[in-house]
């Protein structure tokens, strides 16, 4: 008899702990997928061009419904850099795309934004040289050494620099991000996704650390904190 209470009590006991994990499974498994889902869901029909090649024979149909949308500038994330002396790669792609959208007249400024606190490591000022030598000339970009993350960078885009139209230029995985920010932040954003070297090492990295910078983020995007700086370069 007491061993059959004692199998009972086992069975009740394993199936608690096998209900308690399923439960576990469900609230971290919506905990990731409704900040996600959302975000995504929320931001795919903003995304108006997709490049995956360095040749940029963009079709210009394609290029017409950006402009049509008339941004008012082209919004450039910063994405680490190499020696402070050049882009990575990923951060590259984004630039030519900028390069490419100022060449084809869809838009006449650019704004350049990363971090370019430490003279050091000067992210905007790196972007900056680098479009220089594309002949984009210094009248066209502008420059937020502020942009010390996503969320910065559209808040300041939105506050201190008063854009209300924005063009923003990043990969996709990221791009989804940077418009829900962009829309939280009171502008009206479309974007340009820069899938040229999606198989770089850097680009693996940063699509894996996405998914949880998003769910970060969706709760930032509706706190919507004063940005940490406030300096206008």
């Amino acid at each position: 008899m007491k061993k059959r209470s004692q199998s009972k009590n086992n069975h009740s006991f394993f199936k608690s702990v096998f209900a308690s994990i399923i439960t576990l499974f469900i609230v971290f498994g919506s905990l990731v997928a409704i900040p996600n889902g959302y975000i995504i869901l929320s931001t795919m029909s903003n995304i108006k061009l997709n490049v995956t090649t360095q040749k940029m024979n963009i079709n210009k149909d394609k290029l017409q419904n950006i402009k049509n949308h008339k941004p008012q500038i082209a919004i450039v994330l910063g994405a680490g850099i190499v020696n402070n002396s050049k882009p990575s790669k990923i951060l590259r792609d984004r630039l030519d795309i900028a390069t490419h959208l100022y060449s084809n007249k869809i838009v006449n400024k650019i704004l350049l934004t990363g971090d370019g606190r430490n003279e050091n490591h000067d992210e905007t000022q790196v972007m900056y040289n680098y479009m220089i030598k594309k002949k984009v000339p210094p009248g066209a970009l502008q420059l937020d050494p502020y942009g010390i993350s996503t969320y910065e960078s559209m808040a300041r885009a939105s506050s201190i620099y008063k854009i209300k139209r924005p063009v923003i230029i990043t990969q996709r995985y990221h791009l989804y991000r940077a418009l829900y920010l962009g829309r939280r932040t009171g502008m009206k954003c479309i974007g340009v996704s820069s899938n040229q070297s999606r198989a770089s090492k850097l680009y693996t990295i940063f699509t894996k650390r996405e998914t949880i910078a998003r769910i970060k983020d969706f709760i930032t995007g509706i706190r919507k904190p004063n940005p940490q700086f406030t300096n206008y370069h």
